[in-house]
């Protein structure tokens, strides 16, 4: 055995063999071992052959460009300050996040470390003046041999898997989660997130109007948020957990995963749980129980040992947690259960599975690609269209713009100026001699208009509306509006020289109510305006308009 080959024995024997020894022997060859200390670093021990030799700097940089994160040591063993200073040179090849650190134990037993922090754990200690003169190499080498770590393979497997992990770029959830972002500093511009009326229009999962034929709402409702903090919880669901999938599953089927529990929470939600609605959580409860079965029933050879028994941890901490926040108040249980139903029954169904091949080779079966490539596309062309028809359907950029006035005709006789924005197609109703009629919806509007007109059936005196105007009074005073709570004292005014009794009302929801009284000749008047506490100052500073541009004419 020669001396480079006895000094390498023996520097083993000090790192694995000895008493309190720092490190486990993974991997062992007559060239080189592969050890890894408790904290997590590796170490790659070479022997020295040659500074010139192509083989072993070729080597060398194949180890360095293995490594996408974390801390390696380099140690070669023999040769002299140039083999250091090739040692030092393989450092630039690594990324931002490795960190590369050098060592050299040279013909001599001197030792070379960089960087000098290195130098803090004790190496000095352990390495230097190993110069294998007087070593029975042989018999180290034997007992080496005897301290592999059986789970070499299996760390080799979980290195692979890991370099491969890391290769993938989770590009559809980083897309999704940044289409959030945008359209969430749209509802913003448009009114805010607390704004119903900004969510409705911006496509909302409102039951009502799903089961009217807008189904494009349970697509856009997934990508509105109710605040930040839901935009910030779901957002990172989507980046770790969706990425974590979607490495695993590759883009396209991802997509098909999403897409598809994002419409069966959304449709769950609509048909069961009559609630208005936003959020992603059924699309991403969908991922979570593919995530959960692909952990408690694997697809061979998809996932290492050691990665699918911490996953197994990470599924059953994460079903616990979010089936507590299921039940919470506010929460979408339908959402949550449908999107679940369905992205548990995809994987396994082996749908999702089928023709994948382990991580580190990236490949479908040709028939597998064909197909995914199509429904992929259909998934993306809903993810895109839902949000887009729902913007461009419902205008919600004129809630923050200026009301444009136009007059309109309630009755024979009887008209009033509204904001064109709820000017059209009112809700009428006839009750015996009273006519109400109510403009705009306050679902999706700032504002809801309800006229009523109560036909007296006779001409009354000057005199007599003076009269029956106190008695009206005294009835509009009683009427509180249900779930109501009246603001300070009814007034009676002077408006457009007529006069008219003024209340406001507000409901715990924060809706503010606005009613006026008065009495024409001929009819008795009330028109009510509720506003929503963020409606637009350009509509509520203006309140008076209803009543003030209030006509009725004598036919």
């Amino acid at each position: 055995m020669s001396p480079s080959e006895a000094q390498f024995e023996e520097c083993l024997s000090r790192l694995v063999l000895a008493e309190r020894a720092p490190a486990k022997l993974m991997a062992l060859s007559a060239h080189g071992a592969a050890l890894v200390l408790p904290d997590g670093r590796h170490i790659f021990a070479f022997r020295y052959l040659s500074a010139a030799d192509e083989a072993f700097q070729d080597h060398l940089r194949k180890v360095v460009s293995g490594l996408r994160a974390g801390r390696l040591i380099l140690l070669v063993v023999g040769g002299d300050s140039g083999t250091f200073e090739l040692l030092r040179s393989v450092r630039p090849l690594g990324l931002k996040r490795r960190q590369i650190e050098v060592l050299q134990v040279d013909a001599n037993g001197e030792l070379r470390a960089s960087p000098r922090g290195l130098r803090r754990q004790d190496w000095t200690g352990l390495l230097d003046g190993v110069t294998g003169s007087g070593a029975d190499a042989d018999q180290i080498r034997d007992r080496l041999a005897g301290v592999i770590d059986p789970n070499a393979d299996r760390s080799e497997q979980v290195r692979e898997f890991a370099a491969a992990f890391r290769r993938r770029r989770p590009l559809a959830s980083w897309c999704l989660c940044g289409l959030c972002v945008v359209i969430f500093l749209l509802q913003q511009l448009w009114g805010g997130s607390d704004f119903v009326p900004t969510l409705n229009r911006m496509g909302a999962n409102a039951p009502g109007a799903v089961a009217r034929g807008e189904a494009y709402r349970l697509i856009a409702s997934l990508f509105l948020h109710g605040n930040l903090h839901h935009l910030l919880f779901n957002g990172l669901a989507l980046v770790f957990l969706g990425g974590f999938v979607e490495r695993l599953l590759g883009m396209r089927r991802f997509l098909l995963l999403y897409t598809a529990s994002g419409l069966a929470g959304s449709a769950a939600s609509a048909a069961l749980s009559g609630a208005f609605s936003v959020g992603a959580s059924g699309a991403l409860l969908g991922v979570l129980a593919a995530a959960a079965v692909l952990a408690f029933r694997p697809v061979p050879g998809l996932l290492p040992d050691v990665v699918l028994a911490r996953l197994k941890q990470n599924m059953m901490i994460n079903l616990v947690l979010i089936g507590v926040v299921s039940l919470l108040p506010r929460v979408d249980f339908w959402a949550h259960l449908g999107g679940a139903l369905v992205g548990a029954a995809l994987m396994l169904s082996g749908l999702l599975t089928a023709g994948l091949a382990p991580l580190a080779e990236g490949q479908s079966t040709p028939s597998a690609s064909r197909g995914l490539g199509l429904a992929a596309t259909a998934a993306c062309v809903l993810l895109l269209a839902g949000p887009v028809w729902a913007i461009a359907s419902n205008t919600p950029w004129k809630l923050v713009q200026p009301p444009n006035w136009t007059r309109v005709k309630a009755g024979p006789g009887v008209s009033l100026e509204l904001p064109a924005l709820i000017a059209s197609d009112p809700a009428r109703q006839q009750r015996d001699q009273i006519t109400e009629l109510a403009f705009g919806r306050i679902e999706r509007d700032p504002a809801l208009v309800a006229l009523s007109l109560a036909d007296l059936g006779q001409e009354l005196a000057p005199e007599q509306i003076e009269t029956e105007f106190e008695n009206l009074c005294q009835v509009r005073e009683s009427q509180q509006p249900e779930g109501a709570k009246r603001e300070g004292q009814a007034r009676v005014r002077s408006i457009e020289g007529v006069r008219t009794l003024e209340e406001k009302f507000s409901f715990l929801s924060g809706l503010q109510l606005w009613r006026w009284s008065r009495l024409d000749a001929r009819f008795a008047v009330t028109v009510e305006v509720l506003f929503w506490p963020e409606t637009d100052p350009a509509w509520t500073e203006q309140r008076e308009r209803f009543i003030s541009s209030l006509r009725i004419e004598r036919i």
